[in-house]
Formats: C-alpha cells, sequence, structure tokens
C-alpha cells in the first residue's frame, strides 16, 4: 500500500502501473493483481495513507456525546488524527480528485469516500445528541466542507498554512457551527 500511496501521490492515477507499484514494493505483479483492480490498489492505499495510527488498538476510545464540541479547545483535539491523516494522504488524494475528472472508477470512488465522510460526520451528530434533528443535514453540510481534503488543500497546501493553523481555524469553525445550530 505505500508504494502504491507513493507512486499515486508522485505519478498521479493514469501514470502509475501495476507494474511500478509492483516493482516499488519488491513483490510480483501477480501479487498486485490479487488485490484487485487499479482503482481498489487506489482506494486502499489512500485508506492506509489516511487512516495511519487511527486503527491502533492502544488508542483509547472516546465518548462523543460526554464532550462539549462548542469548545474549540476540544474539537482542536479531535481533529488531530484528521488533520494528520489529511497530511499523510493529500498527495494520493490530489491524484484521486485528478484521476475522477477523466476516469469513471475514480470518480466513483471519489464519491463513495465523500459519502461515507458525510454518513460519519451525520452518526457523529447524532450520537452527541446537540444539534436538533432538523438542522442536522444543513451542520452536516458545513462540516463536511470544513473538515476535509479539499478545505485542508486550500489552506496548507495552496495558502501555505501550516497544518496546525488549519486543525485550529476548522476547530473555530466546527464549534462555531455547532454552537449556532443547538441554539
Amino acid at each position: 500500500m505505500q508504494a502504491a500511496a507513493e507512486l499515486f501521490a508522485l505519478h498521479g492515477y493514469a501514470g502509475t502501473t501495476l507494474s511500478q507499484v509492483a516493482q516499488q514494493a519488491g513483490v510480483s505483479l501477480e501479487t498486485v493483481k490479487s488485490l484487485g483492480p487499479k482503482a481498489n490498489l487506489l482506494r486502499a492505499a489512500f485508506e492506509s495513507s489516511f487512516i495511519g495510527d487511527e486503527r491502533d488498538p492502544s488508542r483509547p476510545p472516546f465518548e462523543l456525546s460526554s464532550l462539549d464540541l462548542s469548545n474549540s479547545s476540544v474539537v482542536a483535539r479531535l481533529l488531530l488524527p484528521v488533520v494528520n491523516g489529511f497530511a499523510a494522504s493529500s498527495g494520493i488524494y490530489q491524484a484521486l480528485e485528478s484521476a475522477a475528472a477523466t476516469e469513471p472508477e475514480a470518480a466513483a470512488l471519489r464519491e463513495q469516500l465523500l459519502t461515507s465522510q458525510r454518513d460519519d460526520l451525520a452518526g457523529m451528530l447524532a450520537a452527541h445528541g446537540d444539534v436538533p434533528p432538523a438542522r442536522r443535514h444543513g451542520v452536516t453540510d458545513e462540516l463536511t466542507f470544513v473538515v476535509s481534503h479539499t478545505a485542508y488543500g486550500h489552506f496548507v497546501l495552496r495558502c501555505g498554512w501550516s497544518a496546525d493553523r488549519y486543525r485550529r481555524w476548522a476547530a473555530e469553525r466546527v464549534a462555531a457551527i455547532l454552537r449556532a445550530a443547538s441554539r
């Protein structure tokens, strides 16, 4: 997955072949092909890059409903692994975005990832309970943009912000959105 992520980030989706991935990873082409079509490899490489240590079983779970999400400091702590994931996967996400314009499999993958992100945020809002059900859809729309590869890319990669500055900005926006929605 690491070899695929590096190559997709460096050469893009169209510019990366399964043979290159096999050579970079030091495995046979058949091993790479056993993972499925190229789009499956892109998805797995993206998820591996983005999730990283989040799968770490030693990471203690937290109860979202007990947290004060109107406090930007609390939200900033929650966003730390997310922003680290954005940093680790931004190159491969850019490759996915570019590929989505011309490759139907990549476009479908991007749509699946965005839908999954939106569904995750909607689930978190429902679990937290401070946002009335009638407002959850709109709040989810706002949060899906604020906490996204797109926003991260704009502020960090295009505008030159540090990842920490983006995280603090996103935390302030999330807290303000949730405060306004819970009134």
